[in-house]
């Protein structure tokens, strides 16, 4: 409080007793509006505004309400625009001296330091004598006018205070983000609302004006009544509690609450502060905390050099006996020295960590160690917390020892179940539960979810070929298989296009529980069906010649004898086929053998068998005897067939009754033209050295000379495909034809006449010699088919495709010639699949005999054209490449090693090969070369596999 004097002011009244001490302080860059609330607050009525330290202006309330509106500083224009300057003086000067200081600087207004220059006040013009006439009058009348000035301001003021104090209000609580209520402490009603808590609650502000804090709070209204009392006394002004909004939810909010006072009433100002996302962080916390101490899984801390705070499981997985003594490892301490990758541990994991602390998370697959040297797999999740003092990562590392386990088996089962040609799906009693990939392929479903909605037979015609309908016969099908455990049979399907197909079907039962299952394994046996019809009708075109064609083991003993054959013998024709039974007399012991006279059996035994040892076929004249003991003349072929060691394991032979030709012969005399026309097709189709065009040309060429008027005859012959005409051809409406045999072995044969009268063109006998020629060529087309065939299955591979070892060793044989003679070098490459024994466990079979198929094709795709590859056994084949020395080999055995491993095969994915390579060498034999080459091979699989090695020099 000021004490300055009452009444008037003399002029030698020094300045410390004249100023008034209600200031404040602040820089130039204090705003108006906050000076004017440090005021009020102060009950200050001007402010010494500062540059620095140096009193420069003073500010005074009345300065806010002057009457000139140009003059009003706006709330937000810093003093140091609007203050007025101010003279300053020392407390001991006069107020005479105060006087004139300020009329001298021009101001109305001065600032009084004490002796150290520190502010102790401030003065008006209004409060010192005036100069000049006029005496006490004159300061009176001054002194009356500053106090009435002084009046209004202050009552300026206090309206200010007043609309700040309002405006205060709106500021601090309609305004502000946070929920607040004003309640009145009594009654508990809630008399105003900000946006905030209407936005909070739910509600608007008429409905929060008629309702009571005690119908939000959860507590009793006595509850609620105490509390509020409290927060009135102001014993207490924090609380908890539990609200619940508009729409019912209740949440947890803390209420920081007090007594306010607006126009003289009292209410409790109340703040509130959700908390129930908080709370249940807290709880989560104290759940976290009992999952790290009770977790199976290790749970640690983990800065960038150690270990901080491992759980109980941590010290138990690693076999570690304290805390103290785990906080002193690193993580590459727990781990062997590398990685199953090969990557250095120490360096791996402190790659992860720093990965963990840049991204905030870091997650994969580690080889771990315990103390006493166990390795495990683990999985290891590091996620950065930041404690207090910095960022460090929480380890969490899970033992999956066991997953991995599963999940290898698994795979396997899998893999067999995503893999397999055949459908594998699984049943219950009315629909399918999930089929593999082949089985929705198979029945052109796009997806497991549609496929559910079918039950086995909706994949069914109505009727199976056996007559029954299909949806009873799958009935009863599953029903057995849920009786019996299984149930195996043949099947048709249909598509959902509607196309069907012959299939195996295999159900096995599946316990579970008391929800048994069945697994469905389906098999496209279209195929199969296929090759054995193919079969049959090979069958059927070696019954339907009239040759005998036959197929022994290697003691000669006969395991398949033709229709044809069996006729020629005087048998019963039913006996045929691979599985038909044998007449009697060939298979008591001793027998089994075709009946030859003695002279005949001699030659075949002495001559023909060795050569067709030796050169793998022979031809030759030999006789049989048939059912009445009558000698019959045959020419017969003999082929032998080897395995892949080169080792003959049984001959097929065909004989074609000669005893025609011979009658024919023994005619010639009688009908000398027709005869000897006929003689020269018989010939020239027992002539297996042609072509079957040149055989063709040849017959049609000699045909016209055995009619009459051979210049006004021509001829066609078509058989096969084949097509030929006798020269020069022409087509008349005269016109001869006969035809024999099925879609497979068709021969038609055509003789044009220029004749006036087509039906006297030809004699009987011509047409007689025309069907004689036709059976000719008949018997000639299929006896060629059938020895293609049999040649074939003599030097090919039945698998693949590729010539067998037995043929390829006569080329090596041929190539160890023209070295020797020519110096014409060669190579050889021997090459076989790695780890092919792991294919069939795994894939089974008939997916290792795929593989070996698909191995061929690449192979025989990177070969040059004067390549030959063979397989040589098993899994093992063999290349000669001619003209081609240890370079060249080398560079085209790496090109075979790409063109396997570079791209996966079919139902087992990447497949690699590895490769011996051995150069021809002087002095030395073939045998010697494919032991270098098979060692060379040995050691390719030794170095590691998929890889080419050369062998060393025999010398």
């Amino acid at each position: 409080m000021n004490e300055r004097p009452i009444g008037p002011v003399q002029p030698t009244m020094p300045l410390s007793e004249l100023a008034h001490r209600d200031l404040l302080r602040a820089p130039t860059t204090e705003t108006v509006g906050e000076a004017t609330r440090r005021m009020h607050e102060a009950g200050g009525s001007a402010v010494v505004v500062l540059d620095g330290d140096q009193p420069i202006g003073i500010w005074m309330a009345g300065d806010a309400s002057r009457p000139e509106p140009a003059s009003v500083a706006s709330p937000e224009q810093p003093l140091g625009g609007v203050m007025q300057p101010a003279a300053i003086l020392p407390a001991d000067a006069t107020a005479a001296e105060a006087r004139s200081r300020l009329e001298a600087v021009g101001s109305s207004r001065l600032v009084v330091t004490d002796a150290e220059g520190g502010i102790v006040g401030w003065v008006t013009a209004a409060d010192l004598p005036a100069t000049g006439e006029g005496g006490p009058i004159r300061d009176l009348e001054a002194a009356l006018a500053e106090t009435r000035a002084r009046l209004r301001a202050e009552e300026e003021a206090r309206q200010r205070q007043e609309q700040e104090a309002a405006d205060l209000y709106n500021e601090m609580f309609h305004r502000n983000t946070a929920p607040k209520l004003l309640i009145d402490p009594d009654s508990g009603a809630i008399v105003d609302a900000n946006a905030a808590a209407l936005a909070f609650y739910g509600y608007s502000q008429d409905q929060f004006r008629g309702k009571f804090i005690q119908d939000i709070n959860q507590l009793s209204e006595a509850a609620v009544q105490a509390e509020r009392e409290r927060a009135r006394r102001e014993e207490r002004r924090y609380f908890e509690f539990r609200h619940r909004l508009a729409n019912g939810e209740i949440r947890d909010v803390q209420v920081y609450s007090g007594p306010m006072v607006i126009n003289g009433r009292t209410y409790l100002h109340s703040l509130i502060h959700d908390i129930t996302d908080r709370r249940a962080q807290e709880q989560s916390l104290r759940e976290y905390r009992a999952v790290f101490e009770q977790s199976r899984d290790a749970v640690m801390l983990l800065d960038r050099g150690r270990f901080l705070a491992p759980n109980p499981a941590t010290l138990r997985l690693f076999r570690v006996a304290d805390e103290s003594t785990f906080t002193g490892y690193h993580p590459a301490d727990l781990s062997p020295e590398r990685q199953p990758d090969g990557r250095l541990s120490r360096e791996v994991a402190q790659a992860h960590i720093e990965e963990a602390f840049e991204r905030g998370e870091a997650f994969f697959e580690w080889r771990h160690r315990t103390v006493d040297g166990e390795e495990f797999p683990a999985e290891v999740l590091l996620s950065r917390v930041h404690l207090s003092e910095r960022p460090v990562l929480q380890a969490l590392v899970r033992d999956i020892s066991e997953r991995k386990a599963m999940e290898r088996s698994l795979r396997q089962y899998r893999a067999a179940f995503e893999q397999s040609r055949d459908a594998v799906m699984f049943l219950d009693r009315a629909n399918y539960l999930e089929g593999n990939p082949a089985a929705l392929r198979m029945f052109g479903v796009d997806s497991n979810e549609a496929f559910r909605q079918y039950h086995p037979g909706d994949f069914s015609p109505a009727f199976q070929p056996d007559g029954r309908r299909s949806s009873h016969a799958a009935q009863a099908w599953m029903e057995r298989a849920f009786e019996q455990g299984q149930a195996f049979f043949e099947w048709q399907h249909r598509t959902r296009e509607g196309q069907d197909f012959p299939t195996e079907v295999l159900l096995s039962r599946i316990d579970r529980g008391d929800r048994p299952m069945l697994q469905v394994v389906v098999r496209d046996i279209s195929e199969r069906k296929a090759a054995e019809a193919a079969r049959n009708r090979v069958l059927a075109i070696l019954d339907a010649t009239p040759d005998l064609v036959a197929i022994a083991d290697r003691e000669g003993r006969i395991t398949y004898i033709n229709r044809g054959g069996l006729l020629l013998l005087g048998e019963d024709p039913e006996y045929t086929g691979l599985s038909s039974r044998l007449p009697a007399w060939m298979v008591r012991p001793g027998a089994r053998q075709v009946p030859h006279p003695e002279w005949a059996r001699r030659r075949i035994e002495q001559e023909a068998l060795p050569a067709a040892g030796h050169e793998g076929v022979w031809r030759g004249e030999t006789a049989v005897l048939d059912g009445e003991g009558r000698e019959v003349p045959v020419s017969q072929v003999i082929l032998a067939h080897r395995d892949d060691s080169g080792e003959v394991v049984h001959f097929s032979t065909m004989m074609r009754d000669l005893s025609q030709q011979k009658e024919v012969e023994s005619r010639l005399s009688e009908r000398v033209k027709e005869l000897q026309t006929l003689r020269d097709v018989i010939v020239l189709t027992t002539d297996d050295e042609r072509s079957l065009q040149a055989l063709l040309d040849a017959c049609a060429s000699r045909l016209p000379t055995g009619w009459m008027e051979p210049e006004r005859t021509a001829a066609r012959i078509r058989a096969a495909g084949v097509e030929a005409v006798s020269e020069p051809f022409f087509e008349s409406r005269a016109r001869q034809r006969a035809a024999v045999g099925d879609p497979d072995t068709l021969v038609e044969v055509e003789i044009f006449r220029r004749h006036d009268d087509p039906e006297e063109a030809f004699l009987p006998e011509e047409q007689k010699l025309l069907d004689s020629v036709v059976q000719q060529i008949h018997n000639a087309v299929v006896r060629r088919q059938a020895q293609e065939e049999l040649k074939r299955l003599a030097t090919h591979d039945p698998l693949t495709g590729l010539y067998n070892r037995a043929r390829l060793h006569e080329w090596l044989e041929q190539a160890r010639e023209e070295y020797d003679r020519y110096g014409t070098p060669f190579s050889v490459i021997m090459f076989d699949i790695d780890h092919f024994k792991a294919i069939n466990d795994r894939y089974g079979h008939p997916a290792g005999d795929e593989v070996l198929r698909e191995l061929a094709r690449r192979v025989d795709e990177a070969l040059r054209e004067a390549d030959v590859v063979a397989r040589w056994g098993g899994e093992e084949f063999l290349v000669l490449a001619p003209h081609t020395d240890a370079q060249g080999a080398a560079d085209l055995a790496e090109r075979l090693r790409r063109q396997v491993a570079e791209r996966p095969f079919e139902q087992v994915g990447p497949v690699t090969i590895s490769l011996g390579v051995a150069t021809a060498e002087n002095g030395e034999t073939v045998e010697q070369l494919e032991g270098r080459v098979d060692d060379a091979l040995y050691a390719a699989k030794a170095a590691g596999r998929n890889r080419v090695v050369v062998a060393d020099s025999g010398g």
